[in-house]
């Protein structure tokens, strides 16, 4: 049986809990493995004015590297976390383990190159892209200066495009979403489906740290948001630790299998543990994860576009309480002093 696992956030850092995979794919090693590396290789200049920065112990990439081809997705907002420099390092530690990598370069024209693997007589491209929207925060690479490449609409239906006369199966990764908000932008759902009628045969959003719905558009499988897959607990730049909350502490796992002409995807839940591994949950667990996870793809329905900004309220303003209950009381203090003193 032909298999290739999609994974969600994945943050490596030094001194992390080390992941054991084999429990969640079991001993049979899939053909590819495709998952959002969410940090950057500390070997250039912090970036200014960020909440988090996230950076990559080399060292740890044995532990995702599970399948045949392994590929890194890194179309993301935290690759440029230590400049160019920093993310040139990185995807060159990247290719020094073994790993595929799509989504950024050391240019534009090499941050929107497909990643082509081959398998059984079968080729399939991915593309990556990011969105650099002050809320979602990626840099984009231009002509002469490394980045990612950026989620703009008429690019991307041109790359799909073109990659779909060159193999078998497109599939496309979008870096895109509301942090914390489970339900996709209006205009998400949009944008995938003029993706999916340009030849994209699989759509996978990532970002957003909790999961959202899907639904197929044009015979397209869309997952708009995978959530967590292996992610710590973030430092954050005032010092304070952000934990998970129960959201995004049930991810997403798509296992694609080869059929005679196209791939069957279908969807598993896990768990992400107090320090960020994950793992298969409990028949309880599970089933409670799948309740959700149907109850969001049922609200993609004619009335989305009406009943969305009241669900995005809602999303926000669980997690606005949550992480305040979740603070110390010096975080607390902290807090009400830069609200004072950002009103005068």
């Amino acid at each position: 049986m032909i298999t290739a696992w999609i994974a969600g956030d994945c943050w490596l850092k030094s001194g992390g809990a080390a992941l054991d995979l084999k429990s969640l794919w079991g001993e049979a090693r899939p053909e590819i493995l495709a998952l959002n590396l969410e940090c950057a290789v500390q070997a250039g200049t912090a970036r200014a004015g960020r909440g988090a920065l996230l950076p990559l112990d080399p060292r740890r990439l044995p532990e995702i590297a599970i399948a045949e081809n392994n590929v890194a997705l890194m179309a993301n907002n935290h690759v440029s976390d230590f400049g160019p420099e920093g993310l040139l390092a990185t995807l060159q530690a990247l290719r020094r383990a073994g790993f595929r990598s799509v989504g950024a370069g050391s240019s534009l024209a090499e941050a929107r190159t497909p990643e082509i693997i081959q398998v059984a007589g079968r080729r399939i491209g991915m593309l990556a892209y990011a969105d650099t929207a002050p809320h979602v925060g990626s840099v984009a690479a231009t002509d002469t200066a490394p980045g990612v490449a950026p989620l703009i609409p008429e690019m991307i239906i041109a790359d799909v495009r073109q990659t779909t006369a060159q193999v078998d199966d497109v599939w496309l990764f979008l870096h895109w979403g509301i942090e914390y908000v489970r339900y996709p932008e209006p205009k998400q759902r949009q944008l995938a489906r003029a993706f999916a009628e340009a030849g994209a045969h699989l759509i996978v959003g990532i970002h957003p740290h909790v999961v959202s719905g899907n639904e197929t558009i044009a015979d397209t499988p869309v997952y708009y948001s995978m959530g967590n897959f292996a992610f710590p607990p973030i430092l954050l730049s005032d010092g304070s630790i952000l934990p998970w909350g129960r959201a995004s502490r049930h991810g997403l796992m798509l296992k694609g299998t080869l059929g005679i002409d196209a791939w069957n995807w279908t969807s598993f839940p896990v768990l992400i543990s107090d320090d960020g591994t994950p793992s298969a949950p409990q028949p309880d667990e599970e089933q409670i994860v799948r309740r959700d996870f149907s109850e969001l793809s049922l609200t993609l329905n004619d009335e989305y576009l009406q009943n969305y900004p009241s669900l995005r309220r809602g999303d926000l303003f669980r997690h606005r309480l949550w992480r305040l209950w979740m603070m110390t009381w010096p975080e607390r203090i902290r807090l009400l002093r830069r609200r004072i003193s950002g009103r005068r």
